[in-house]
């Protein structure tokens, strides 16, 4: 008998691409669900998922209304306002027996009317520390699944470490990579470091590198930025290029020697997949400081390191990329060349979960 499963994903590519590898894992080790998407009305959104060869259902939230800019906190209530009727009505006529939420405000309205309808619903917390929604959820009783084994303010035995699924990447030889990224090849021989600075960007994280690139220490090294918003890789120093965004990170990860990230979890989730030696420099503005929470649980791992840009220096941060690289270098072929969905695990213990939740196995009051 065939099951409907709906995903629910928005905001920014840390929610989407754990839906996405989610929902491929199922494709093929469970074929037997039709699954369907749910998302925000962010262009960025509708192109990640494109990407995926995926349409998915498209409310019209664009963001939260408590983090809107000045002049569009009305106009964001009023877009939330309108996607609960559309979840609601979404939900009647694909009507699925199964919803997984990811994150980001689209999930809210699907959260309430799945819980109420008695469906089953399970929320995705890809941070260590719980986002409001996931909160809202653990509060009506929903089951929790976390990506860390910390999910903070919820108390251990509230939510179910599962980790985060991540997305299938190609791995592929240093030089190809190189050429694929449209950087000269005979640079592909230095030690490199690529920074990952999110789907939304970092100047800061730019203006960072662009000074530790400089360093006496640097020299001979490759720094590669990916942010940038036209087609074709610009030279910014003589060992800095800023590379355009493309949603296959498999050149990025295959072309690096080192990883550079935000905090965001689902991005430290795949540096670890890649078996790449890292250094998160956590946003300290984020909601509740939860980069610096995913930073330290990822810097358990001697092969990964926080660099603070409020308390640190650039002579910090070159120190721990000569470290790292000495210690842990990458050995060629040491990963497949085709990688699908490393995380494979996380995929199955959130399907178990599922199972668990059919079976009657997991009772959750509200909290």
């Amino acid at each position: 008998m065939r099951e409907r499963l709906l995903l629910v994903a928005g905001g920014t590519g840390g929610h989407i691409f754990p839906a996405l590898s989610f929902g491929a894992w199922l494709s093929e080790a469970h074929p037997e669900v039709d699954v369907a998407y749910m998302c925000g009305s962010r262009e960025m959104e509708r192109d990640i998922y494109r990407s995926a060869g995926v349409e998915p259902f498209v409310l019209s939230a664009s963001g939260s209304p408590l983090g809107a800019p000045k002049g569009r906190k009305i106009s964001r209530f009023r877009e939330l306002f309108a996607s609960f009727g559309e979840a609601k009505r979404y939900l009647r006529d694909f009507s699925p027996e199964m919803c997984v939420t990811f994150g980001g405000y689209v999930s809210a309205p699907v959260l309430l009317f799945a819980r109420i309808g008695k469906r089953r619903v399970i929320a995705h917390e890809q941070n260590a520390y719980a986002g409001r929604i996931t909160r809202l959820a653990a509060h009506i009783g929903v089951p929790v699944a976390s990506g860390w084994e910390e999910c903070e303010p919820l108390k251990r035995g509230t939510y179910t470490h599962t980790g985060i699924p991540v997305r299938r990447f190609r791995r592929m030889e240093k030089r190809d990579a190189w050429r694929e990224l449209g950087i000269p090849a005979e640079m592909s021989g230095c030690p490199t470091v690529l920074a990952m600075t999110g789907s939304l960007g970092s100047d800061s994280i730019r203006s960072v590198l662009s000074s530790a690139c400089r360093d006496e220490k640097m020299r001979g090294w490759a720094f590669l930025v990916v942010g940038a918003d036209g087609d074709v890789p610009e030279r910014l120093a003589g060992n800095l290029f800023l590379l355009p965004k493309r949603w296959d990170a498999s050149p990025f990860f295959s072309a690096a020697d080192i990883a550079i990230t935000r905090g965001g979890a689902s991005t430290l989730s795949e540096v670890a997949v890649m078996d790449l030696p890292g250094i998160v420099i956590p946003w300290r503005g984020a909601v509740s400081d939860h980069q610096m929470k995913n930073a330290r649980c990822f810097a358990a791992d001697p092969r990964h390191a926080i660099w603070d840009e409020k308390t640190e220096q650039i002579d910090d941060l070159v120190k721990k990329l000569n470290d790292l690289y000495r210690s842990f270098p990458v050995k060629p072929g040491a990963i497949d060349k085709k990688m699908y969905n490393a995380a494979e695990n996380a995929c199955e213990q959130l399907w178990n979960l599922l199972i668990s939740f059919k079976k009657g196995e997991i009772h959750v009051e509200g909290r």
